[in-house]
């Protein structure tokens, strides 16, 4: 399975490049799936959302199209920075391509982020903690 590596998902379409016959009928599965690709790459929060209700939507319809979908799923919540969904998704697709190159790329990204992100969360609750302290000593040394 070919996927695009998490720096191709870094260079949005055009607009002219996005454009498609809104016509439901006439859309199909490969014009859906390539909608979102394109939506998924924009700079825009709004469309990355909009990828993933698609990529969502293609999972859990068009059975031929989970691996794929999973992957786009993965790479959607990475780039939203739900990273903690992109693991779960990317975790899933490990399962059934073990060895895939893009997929194992991605993993170390993610992890990469869950631990930073983690990190600063503790560097939060740690600056937190100290001024909670030194309020309350400033507090007590005050009333005795």
């Amino acid at each position: 399975m070919k996927l695009p590596t998490i720096e191709d998902a870094q260079f949005p379409l055009s607009s002219a490049e996005l454009n498609y016959d809104k016509n439901p009928e006439k859309v199909s599965v490969q014009t859906m799936f390539n909608l979102a690709w394109g939506l998924l790459r924009s700079k825009r929060r709004s469309d990355q959302k909009e990828a993933i209700a698609l990529f969502t939507e293609m999972y859990e319809n068009e059975e031929e199209r989970r691996l794929e979908c999973l992957y786009y799923l993965a790479l959607g919540h990475y780039k939203l920075g739900n990273y903690l969904e992109a693991r779960s998704f990317n975790q899933h697709l490990l399962k059934y391509v073990p060895e895939n190159i893009q997929v194992l790329a991605l993993q170390k990204y993610i992890n990469s982020r869950v631990a930073r992100e983690g990190a600063i969360g503790i560097g939060i609750v740690g600056a937190v903690v100290a001024v909670g302290v030194a309020v309350w000593f400033s507090w007590t040394k005050r009333t005795n």
